[in-house]
């Protein structure tokens, strides 16, 4: 994260405990000047992932108050335009939009709703979930604005909002813009992304249909069936675990290996193998 060249933000993840982290990765939040104004953008993570994923010894505090006490923090030095930027789905973007009045946009994600105002792109395929943006309506009179990112980068996020001198938000509009080959390069940024894109793609193209392995059934990975009994893909998964590790040597000499089972769970899985394709056509994730 220190190499990535960009803050990673998050409010509400203690990492003291993880000695692969540096404790100054991650910063609660960061201020940006933009025409002069002060903006302040605010992190965080969905608490979840302390059972949704393997995160070692970092601590997931509660979202929505490390949100609040930043912004407050924010809002003391003078920062009056706050947004926050998370991925704890949509329901709980639209409650710290609620309860923390100091937020004024919240843009989140994992939830991998379609959101859309107006009349429906005709080549987008996906149902729309929601309005873009859903405005929150709090108790003080005040409101806040509601977007959340779609999955796999199908969708760019485009939202407008005019405040005024004192941190008021005066009007808003947008809507996401569906990322297909109307979209036009240009700036000079996107040439060169382009061109390094390029220069990768012949090896990338060249290990995305080398084939690794066949099968001759389907192995099915569907969340249909994997989440609620034993699946082909689950046993594949399980069975290439255990042979890897029981493999390796035991640092006990009673056992024969250093593993003796394997479980893999069921959202860790995603799709399928399908017998009937050939040269790498299949691409499970």
């Amino acid at each position: 994260m220190v190499k990535a060249g960009v803050p990673v933000l998050m409010c509400n993840g203690d990492v003291r405990g993880e000695k692969e982290i540096a404790n100054d990765a991650t910063k609660p939040s960061i201020v940006l000047q933009r025409g002069g104004r002060r903006i302040g953008i605010i992190g965080y993570i969905n608490p979840e992932t302390a059972y949704r994923s393997y995160p070692g010894h970092t601590q997931f505090l509660n979202d929505k108050e490390c949100v609040r006490r930043e912004a407050q923090r924010l809002h003391g030095e003078g920062v009056n335009i706050i947004i926050a930027l998370g991925h704890s789905g949509l329901e709980e973007d639209k409650r710290i939009a609620t309860e923390v009045p100091l937020v004024d946009v919240v843009v989140g994600g994992f939830s991998h709703y379609y959101m859309y105002s107006g009349s429906p792109l005709a080549i987008a395929a996906e149902p729309i979930h929601g309005p873009y943006p859903v405005v929150v309506q709090r108790p003080d009179g005040t409101q806040a604005l509601v977007v959340t990112a779609f999955w796999f980068g199908k969708y760019m996020g485009n939202l407008e909002v005019v405040f005024d001198h004192k941190g008021n938000m005066v009007s808003y509009k947008g809507s996401p813009v569906l990322m297909d080959s109307t979209v036009k390069e240009e700036r000079a940024e996107n040439t060169r992304l382009a061109k390094s894109l390029e220069m990768a793609r012949a090896q990338a193209d060249a290990d995305r249909n080398r084939a690794v392995g066949s099968t001759k059934v389907l192995l099915e990975g569907s969340r249909q069936r994997c989440r609620l009994e034993e699946c082909p893909m689950g046993n594949l998964l399980a069975d290439a675990l255990f042979k890897w590790y029981a493999g390796l040597a035991s640092a006990d000499d009673r056992l024969w290996g250093p593993v003796n089972g394997a479980i893999v769970p069921a959202r860790d899985i995603h799709s399928s193998v399908d017998e009937r394709l050939t040269n790498g056509g299949s691409r499970p994730s």
